[in-house]
């Protein structure tokens, strides 16, 4: 069985909860200049690797932490201040041990205390490490490494895009960083949306390669990054876009590849890939491939194949550039001829539309709106155009909302060139209107950049765009020399009422707007008999207690009689210590100030008994909400929100929404058959599960997910961990416990804190 069949990670561990830090566990020491010492072992017996993922870490400058084997041989760090990272999070890659050490060191003259927050401690069972559990030289023997001419060149670039990263603590999947029109090198990272989990804790394998065909003897190394963040994704094509927590390196040497949203079958098509986690392959298809309404078929392959942890690979046509990535499929060495079976890949020209900025890929990979079909990739080691300049607004900011008609309008002018840049001409235009002209000059090194204000915008109430783009005399172009963004007027140009049942394809509707501020779960849109539901996948979200807001257009209420907002909503705890609440928030001054006019949660909010699994609703689990809009009813530009305040417990849904005068006899929550029986995003992907089992990537739990990925368990003795087993991760410490040891701790006393760790619940870590 392969995981690349089923459409989920290849697993090599079992994430095991904690809650371990500087209060929580290891023992201080101070030295004698003042620095503190604070050191944690952590044992999961006959782990062949374990890997960490912090929830909390900020370390202040000069500050070290390195973590290594028990034996001292392997070490990671020192890390520094220059891995904080703004969400507080970090997730290392491997030590090959089932012992390890983590030693912080904090200088005595350190601006600020550390913290540390230790989330998760992942056991691995197998890995890709050269050795009895090797997936290094333990892919199928038909693979081609990637640096074999004659038949991978000319890919040299294509294959500098390519990475293999660690996903959900336990898990490995492909993707590839992936060029914008803008040329600007932003480190956007394409892969599968199956392999997603909260990217934060992503860590990032790249240059992990064989130098030539043959396999070499020992496992190379890498360059490695950690962290990212989501910017768009979507199970419909099965796409992941994620922006890396840094640039990498020139050291990396990376390449960002091109891109086509042509919607025409490949003449030819090659895929990139980490099989198994192995070294980098290469497989080559010389045939059309064949197309679905939102994947590519590829097969059987001329040369080489997928394996599980290919998930996520690039798919590149004959022109060298990306068309999809990796679903799933049936491709494996075997047959005579050509490697039967064939393999599935989402489409870039489906990914591109629908939705919102983080549903689609147009936002980002077109970010100057320039219409591109198709671009090259990007060199950031090649020199820029001699003359080269590019723009972005600044303000109006894209999804902005403005309660003044007159809205200051500025934008970003950036040399992308390599030479002093000292004029261009700007244009821009409102809502498709006429263009203005305007321009700018000074002197602008190679890389600065500077705001240029163009005066105030006054196009009247309601919803706007505006474009702008820029010329700078003797070159330029590449796609970065346009610009556009979205923004909302309010005073006096509120629509009427609202009435809205989420039937239509668009999500959020349009006017509507959605905050996801952790870049991990959001409102969706959830269907069922072509009707529809907002949901919030609280099941799956763990960062308590974080809020998500779902925000109606600016409404207006000075000729509704009696005004309120009335909405069915449906929602089960997942127990007493996992449950949600829901808020509905009014403004009146555009967003600077909210009034709470609903909060409901555990009990209060609930419309049916707890679910120990993914909550769906039936017809009779809904309930109306009535909440008076009295206070406001003089008001011609009010915001109305739904807030979700996340407690990692079960789904939540609205539907209904209606803003005006309420009818009395209206109770269509019994009766509405889009009640939001699928609470997967209109899941169009092939899957075994509709409580998307594709994204939950580290339960062991899940049957599916285990069969399809375990497809070395007969070669390497190993067996997937099954649910409820336990596995005591026990601190260790070879440390002074006598006199420097910090006040109150012993050794007895943390062995006693630490031991039976066990994962409670059947949910994503």
């Amino acid at each position: 069985m392969r995981d690349a069949e089923g459409g989920v990670p290849w697993r090599f561990g079992e994430n095991i909860p904690v809650d371990l830090g500087f209060d929580r566990g290891g023992l201080w020491e101070t030295l004698a200049d003042g620095t503190r010492v604070w050191r944690l072992g952590i044992r999961s017996d006959d782990a062949v690797s374990i890997n960490l993922a912090f929830d909390v870490f900020v370390l202040p400058p000069g500050a070290t932490l390195f973590v290594r084997s028990a034996d001292g041989r392997e070490v990671l760090g020192a890390f520094t201040d220059a891995n904080n990272k703004a969400d507080g999070r970090f997730a290392t890659t491997w030590i090959f041990d089932d012992e390890i050490v983590l030693e912080y060191r904090e200088p005595a003259s350190a601006p600020y205390p550390g913290e540390l927050s230790l989330l998760r401690v992942t056991h691995g069972y197998r890995t890709p490490k050269a050795g009895a559990e090797a997936a290094f030289n333990n892919s199928g023997s038909c693979q081609n490494n990637v640096n074999c001419p004659p038949l991978t060149s000319g890919w040299e670039n294509q294959s500098r895009s390519v990475a293999k990263y660690l996903t959900g603590g336990g898990g490995l999947c492909t993707g590839a960083l992936i060029n914008n029109a803008a040329n600007d090198g932003t480190p956007y990272f394409l892969t599968a949306n199956h392999c997603y989990a909260n990217p934060s804790y992503w860590v990032f394998h790249f240059n992990y390669e064989a130098d030539g065909c043959s396999n070499p003897s020992f496992d190379p190394s890498y360059d490695s990054i950690s962290g990212a963040s989501h910017r768009a994704s979507s199970s419909n094509s099965d796409f992941a876009l994620v922006e890396l927590s840094s640039d990498p390196p020139d050291s990396f040497a990376v390449y960002y590849s091109g891109w086509s949203r042509s919607s025409s079958a490949p003449n030819s098509a090659v895929c990139i890939h980490h099989p198994a986690g192995d070294i980098k392959k290469f497989s080559f298809e010389a045939n059309q491939i064949s197309g679905q309404s939102t994947m590519w078929d590829v097969g059987p392959w001329d040369d080489g194949t997928t394996e599980g942890g290919s998930s996520g690979s690039p798919l590149y046509n004959q022109d060298h550039r990306i068309v999809g990535q990796l679903y799933g499929g049936s491709s494996a060495c075997w047959g005579s001829g050509e490697n039967n079976g064939t393999d599935i890949y989402g489409r870039v020209d489906v990914s591109w539309t629908g939705g919102s900025s983080d549903s689609r890929l147009s936002d980002w990979l077109d970010p100057g709106n320039s219409g591109s079909t198709a671009i090259d990739g990007f060199d950031p080691t090649t020199p820029a155009s001699p003359v080269d300049a590019s723009v972005s607004v600044v303000e109006p900011a894209d999804g902005s909302m403005h309660c003044d008609g007159s809205v200051p309008f500025e934008v970003q002018v950036t040399n992308a060139g390599s030479e002093t840049l000292t004029a261009v001409d700007i244009d821009y235009r409102t809502d498709g209107g006429g263009w203005i002209s305007d321009s700018w000059s000074g002197s602008l090194s190679p890389g600065q950049s500077t705001t240029v204000s163009l005066g105030s915008l006054t196009p009247g109430g309601g919803s706007h765009d505006v474009e702008g783009s820029v010329d700078a005399s003797g070159g330029g172009g590449g796609g970065n020399d346009s610009t556009a963004s979205d923004f909302s007027v309010g005073g006096g140009a509120g629509e009427p009422g609202a009435d809205e049942d989420f039937s239509g394809g668009t999500f959020p509707p349009t006017g509507w707007a959605r905050l996801n501020p952790d870049g991990a779960e959001a409102w969706t849109r959830t269907t069922s008999g072509g009707g529809g539901a907002a949901h919030f996948n609280n099941f799956d979200d763990d960062y308590r207690p974080q809020t998500d807001t779902l925000q109606l257009p600016f409404i207006d209420l000075t000729d509704t009689a009696s005004p309120a907002l009335q909405f069915d909503v449906a929602y089960a705890r997942y127990n007493g210590e996992y449950s949600d609440g829901l808020r509905v928030r009014v403004s009146d001054d555009c967003g600077a100030s909210w009034d709470t006019l609903y909060d409901k949660s555990g009990t209060t909010l609930a419309t049916s008994s707890d679910h120990d699994e993914a909550f769906v609703p039936t017809s009779s689990e809904w309930r109306t909400e009535t909440v008076s809009l009295n206070a406001y009813g003089s008001d011609d530009s009010v915001l109305i929100e739904f807030v979700n305040v996340t407690g990692y417990g079960n789904n939540l849904f609205v539907d209904d929404v209606l803003v005006g005068t309420p009818d009395a006899g209206d109770d269509d929550d019994a009766s509405d058959d889009d009640d939001a029986t699928d609470d997967d995003d209109d899941d169009t992907v092939p899957s075994d599960d509709d409580d998307t089992v594709a994204q939950d990537d580290d339960d062991p739990a899940d049957d599916d997910d285990d069969a399809a990925q375990d497809d070395d368990d007969d070669d390497d003795g190993q067996s997937d961990l099954k649910a409820g087993e336990v596995y005591a991760v026990e601190p260790f410490c070879s440390c002074d416990t006598g006199a420097n040891s910090a006040p109150g701790r012993s050794a007895l006393g943390l062995l006693l804190g630490l031991l039976g760790l066990t994962r409670s619940r059947r949910r994503r870590a």
